[in-house]
């Protein structure tokens, strides 16, 4: 005799209404129900050693990926004698390092990689190859094991976690949209709620050399923005995060909510979809503030990058929606569609048929 435990929750928005899935426990074993679809941990996990095998096997610098193989150029500000190349390189092609942790799709899923998660969270990319070594051998030393965040390099620009401004104001709004002040990024969720990734899996290689031909000299870590291209977002994002095989990461997992941290991260995404930014980011995450239907249940929620330098754009957006008090309102949607649903959705059709 098979027991089925269902665990009922509120039944999606109006306009969501037939969205969602239950969950439910067969002989312990967790499945998520959709429509189509009734996948097991274990067939999940497959799923997913599968699509990290393919991760590994990705060639940037193949002539066949003309996109990712592309070199960017340009001059250092401080010294015009300088010329900065910056190329990919796959993570788990790092000398002497282990990148992709314990079989992971990318450095920053180190810690936070539920495949059972009703959020994932996808930023832009790790940074370079130097970042990604000085960040697991400072983590290494401080804490023990590398948990794919960054932390900071200066002491001055310490958060109040020692860790960087940005992780921790990206860890606020975690505990304001789950509702949960013991939620943390220095450690693995207990309950399994998050999944963290970058739209650009591999690991930018920032090459430095003088005008004059000097020899080449790799940069430790630290990076710019302007030695980013979000065409290395989008491309990554069409081969693992959504395609037309549904092999990729948010087929695998199907969370209740994909949160785009940043443009980059946010046109990655919206481009396995087909869709795209028109104009203005700022226009778009405002005028998109409750959410993009992108199939299976998932909703995807376009914010601002967390970083402090984002403070003004962020203050003209609750200027604009009359909610001066909330410095990070660009989250208002997403906190508001996971407290209605409370972490989980139910289809109401399925629930009859069990």
């Amino acid at each position: 005799m098979v027991t089925f435990t269902i665990l009922l929750r509120k039944q999606a928005s109006p306009k969501h209404e037939n969205w969602g899935r239950p969950f439910i426990t067969i002989h312990s074993h967790e499945r998520w129900m959709t429509q189509d679809n009734v996948f097991s941990f274990d067939e999940k996990q497959v799923s997913y050693d599968a699509l990290v095998a393919r991760t590994k096997s990705c060639n940037p610098k193949s002539k066949s990926n003309p996109i990712c193989s592309r070199k960017l150029s340009y001059k250092v500000k401080d010294d015009p004698s300088l010329n900065r190349f910056i190329t990919l390189q796959n993570a788990s092609e790092v000398e002497g390092e282990k990148a992709n942790d314990e079989n992971q799709i990318g450095p920053r899923s180190a810690l936070h990689n539920s495949l059972n998660a009703s959020i994932m969270l996808v930023l832009q990319d790790f940074g370079t190859i130097g970042d990604y070594k000085h960040q697991r051998e400072m983590q290494m030393k401080e804490y023990g094991e590398f948990k794919g965040q960054k932390m900071p390099e200066n002491k001055q620009d310490l958060g109040k976690n020692g860790r960087t401004p940005t992780t921790d104001n990206l860890e606020d709004r975690m505990k304001a949209l789950l509702q949960d002040d013991t939620f943390t990024f220095n450690m693995a969720d207990p309950k399994g709620r998050i999944f963290i990734t970058n739209s650009c899996l591999c690991l930018r290689n920032e090459i430095t050399h003088k005008s004059d031909g000097s020899p080449e000299t790799t940069r430790l870590h630290g990076y710019k923005s302007s030695s980013y291209t979000d065409q290395w977002s989008i491309e990554c994002c069409k081969r693992h995060m959504h395609n037309k095989e549904n092999s990729g990461l948010i087929d695998i997992i199907r969370p209740m909510m994909v949160i785009g941290i940043g443009q980059p991260a946010s046109r990655g995404i919206l481009s396995c979809y087909s869709q795209t930014i028109h104009g203005r980011y700022f226009d778009f995450v405002r005028d998109n503030i409750n959410g993009i239907p992108l199939g299976n249940g998932t909703i995807f929620f376009p914010v601002f990058h967390t970083s402090n330098q984002t403070h003004q754009v962020r203050k003209e957006l609750s200027i604009e929606l009359n909610d001066l008090e909330n410095h990070f309102c660009d989250w208002n949607g997403a906190v508001r569609y996971y407290r209605e649903n409370q972490g989980h959705r139910v289809h109401s059709q399925y629930c009859e048929e069990l």
